[in-house]
């Protein structure tokens, strides 16, 4: 499989969504909790969400392009410049997500 950023566009991901279940639906096999910090939260319009994924092995792309569907064009575009960290760690695109993962998006940060 080749690199997959996660600022490049994937296929919609079918049975994703964020928040929770709908009425009927069956439950996801991975759920990511997802904690923004500085202007990705501003532009999420929140500091802290959950994505539900339908498949069992979500990689960090399959979580980004749940975000680019829900929060649009801005956000897909400040997304794309962001760190991605799960317990201190850098994950990048094609890393695979445990299904109850913690996921800290972080902007880029000026230093002086």
């Amino acid at each position: 499989m080749g690199a997959v950023r996660p600022d490049v566009p994937r296929a919609p991901i079918s049975g994703s969504h964020v928040h929770g279940l709908r009425g009927g639906e069956q439950s996801p096999a991975a759920s990511v909790r997802v904690q923004y910090f500085a202007g990705i939260a501003d532009a999420a319009g929140v500091d802290s969400e959950v994505v539900e994924l339908p498949m069992e092995s979500p990689v960090l792309a399959d979580v980004v392009q749940a975000l680019r569907e829900k929060h649009g064009d801005d956000f897909a575009q400040r997304i794309a410049v962001c760190a991605f960290v799960i317990h201190g760690r850098a994950v990048t695109a094609d890393d695979e997500l445990l299904p109850s993962a913690s996921l800290d998006v972080l902007p880029p940060f000026a230093g002086g």
